[in-house]
Order: C-alpha cells, then sequence, then structure tokens
C-alpha cells in the first residue's frame, strides 16, 4: 500500500515509469524513502514535490516566505523536533495549532509532534528549505550549536583576512537570522586549518539531503575530512560568503570571492566559489600558497631527456606545449618555470588566461 502512494505521489511530479524504476531501486539501494530518492533527483523542484505532497494527502499548501507566524506558537515545539522532522508551528486555534510540514506523509512524526504540543494538529504544506528559513528566523539559537562545538579544539596560530586585506572583524549583524557566529566561526577556521595541515588544494563543503558533507582534495583525491549537522549548513555558508566578500542574501546565483589565511609564518590565498543546489549552497575554496617563490625549469622534478626536449620546444618560434595533469600536480607551477626560463630583455612575452 504504501508503494502504491509512493508511486501514485512520483507520477504526480511528473517522471516517466522508467524514471519511477530507476528511483525504486536507487531508494532500495540505499535504504531510503522513495520520496527521498525523488527529493534527490535535481529535475524535481522542491516546490512541485510540495504541491505535489499537499494534493496527495489533502492538506492546505502554504508559503512560509509570506506567511504569518507568531512566536508563541513556535515556543510549543522545541527547536531539535522541528528540525529533526521540517515542521515549525505557525498559529494557535484554541484546541488546535496549524504547523507546517515538508513531509505530511510522515505520521509517526505528527503523533509525536502533536503529544509534544499538546494540541490537535492541523498539517499545512511547504517546501524544506522554507522550514529550514522559519527556524533560523523564529527559534533562539539553542545550546545545540555550543555542544557541537565544545569538544572542537580551537584553531592555533590561524587568522583570516576578508578579501579586501581587512580584518576579518566582521559585523555580527550581517548574518542575519543564523545561528551563534562563535560557534560557527570556529568550525570554519578547523576546516580550513585543518585543510591546509594535511597539505589539499581544495575544500568542498556540501549540504546534503540528511548533512553537510567537508571533503578535500588530496593528490588530487577528494577525501572526506568531517560530517556536519544539516543545521549548520546555512550558518557556515554565510560564514564563508561573508569572509569572501559574497551577498549573504544572494542564493540563487553562483558567486566567487577570495579571502587570504595566515597560518604561523605562511599566508594562503583562498578563491571561494559558492554554487545553489537542490539542499542548499555548495562552496568549493581553491587553497593556493602565496609568497612561494617558483622553482625554476631544472626543479620540477622532469626526468632528463623530458627536460631536454622541453627546453628544446620552448626556443621554437612556433607551436603549441600541452600540459595536462590532475589538481595539485604543479601545472601551473611548471608554465611559470617555462615563461621564467624565457623570460629575457630580447623577448616579448604575452600570457592569456
Amino acid at each position: 500500500m504504501a508503494e502504491k502512494k509512493d508511486r501514485s505521489l512520483i507520477q504526480a511530479g511528473g517522471l516517466s515509469v522508467e524514471e519511477i524504476k530507476n528511483a525504486i531501486v536507487k531508494s532500495s539501494a540505499e535504504n531510503r524513502s522513495l520520496i527521498e530518492s525523488v527529493l534527490a533527483d535535481d529535475r524535481v523542484s522542491e516546490e512541485g514535490l510540495a504541491d505535489s505532497l499537499a494534493a496527495y494527502a489533502r492538506f492546505p499548501r502554504v508559503n512560509l516566505a509570506t506567511a504569518s507566524i507568531d512566536p508563541e506558537a513556535v515556543k510549543l515545539l522545541p527547536q531539535e523536533m522541528a528540525r529533526r522532522y521540517f515542521c515549525i508551528p505557525i498559529r494557535i486555534e484554541g484546541r488546535n495549532v496549524l504547523v507546517a510540514m515538508a513531509n505530511p506523509t510522515d505520521y509517526r512524526a505528527m503523533q509525536e509532534i502533536e503529544f509534544t504540543v499538546g494540541k490537535t494538529l492541523k498539517v499545512l504544506v511547504c517546501t524544506r528549505t522554507e522550514i529550514s528559513d522559519a527556524i533560523e528566523k523564529y527559534y533562539e539559537p539553542e545550546d545545540t550549536l555550543r555542544a557541537f562545538t565544545e569538544n572542537l579544539e580551537d584553531a592555533k596560530d590561524f587568522q583570516i583576512v576578508v578579501g579586501d586585506g581587512k580584518e576579518a572583524d566582521v559585523d555580527l549583524s550581517e548574518v542575519r537570522g543564523q545561528a551563534e557566529l562563535p560557534p560557527v566561526i570556529k568550525v570554519v577556521n578547523l576546516i580550513i586549518q585543518d585543510a591546509i595541515t594535511q597539505r589539499s588544494t581544495d575544500i568542498h563543503v556540501e549540504p546534503t539531503l540528511n548533512d553537510v558533507q567537508v571533503r578535500i582534495r588530496v593528490d588530487g583525491v577528494l577525501r572526506p575530512l568531517m560530517q556536519l549537522p544539516k543545521w549548520l549548513a546555512n550558518p557556515v555558508s554565510s560564514r564563508l560568503k561573508v569572509l569572501a566578500r559574497l551577498d549573504i542574501a544572494e542564493r540563487r546565483l553562483p558567486q566567487d570571492g577570495r579571502m587570504k589565511v595566515q597560518r604561523e609564518s605562511k599566508s594562503y590565498d583562498l578563491r571561494v566559489s559558492t554554487l545553489p543546489t537542490l539542499f542548499g549552497e555548495k562552496a568549493v575554496l581553491r587553497i593556493l600558497s602565496s609568497g612561494t617563490e617558483l622553482p625554476t625549469l631544472d626543479k620540477v622534478n622532469l626526468e632528463p631527456q623530458d627536460l631536454k626536449s622541453l627546453m628544446r620546444a620552448l626556443t621554437q618560434p612556433q607551436g603549441l606545449i600541452l600540459v595536462t595533469g590532475p589538481t595539485g600536480s604543479g601545472k601551473s607551477t611548471s608554465l611559470y618555470a617555462c615563461l621564467g626560463h624565457r623570460k629575457s630583455p630580447e623577448v616579448n612575452i604575452v600570457t592569456v588566461e
């Protein structure tokens, strides 16, 4: 019966029969519900799925961005439960309470919420993103964030400088609607510090359906660094955007910025790129060591015969040299070494990027 309900729901979302079969296989292999598998398909929008859920469960659809939410109603439900079930109370009506939910088919969650608030539930349907935004706006920061970071060590001999070179003493009011900022600063600093310690070239911070995956690229291969709770996605993203001088209010378009990191006696340039995804903004940080003296061509670890062939090719009046390799393999370093080898008063060099 549950499988038939899921099938009817997905068909309402506009997927083909073949796509339904693929989603069933995928959800079974990943041990998650068919609905969650559909959410992972970027061809299905949150809004479309919320509309289908509302029609299927016969509950009203609500837009939390324009809805009037009563703070007294919000107090009925603990923040932890609101985050766990993607729901938030909107208004109290006598013995009833209106609660917006992202999944109105989770009847077990409804029973637990009803027991907790002590009132009869009237369910409204909205997207998970709307729920997350409302939670950040209407709930006060709890001890959960502090508890998450209290066992983390502080970053040592570590300083972040924002994109224009000013100290990262940003106005905390800029990170509006987010949880406590000091623990978020601690998490972001530790991510960057650990990545630099492990000699990584990239940091990937990517929200998924249930959490935030932080990975680093070492020797061209992505490796897991840490896993953050889903509710840290927006605070961490906002912190990175503040440091990179990006617009924290813009979540629909890609953005690019940069920051500097000073660790002990070394400085690093970090290029920051953000990209909207189905489950939130993904951030990629490229780590570049600044102030490092570039090696000469004979110091880039080429085989003697390859070095001789390259030096001969560099003296030709015309031609093309193709340099390939994975991230961090030394492509840019080798090219700069080639330019240094050809540099002389008699030669005019023009580079195009």
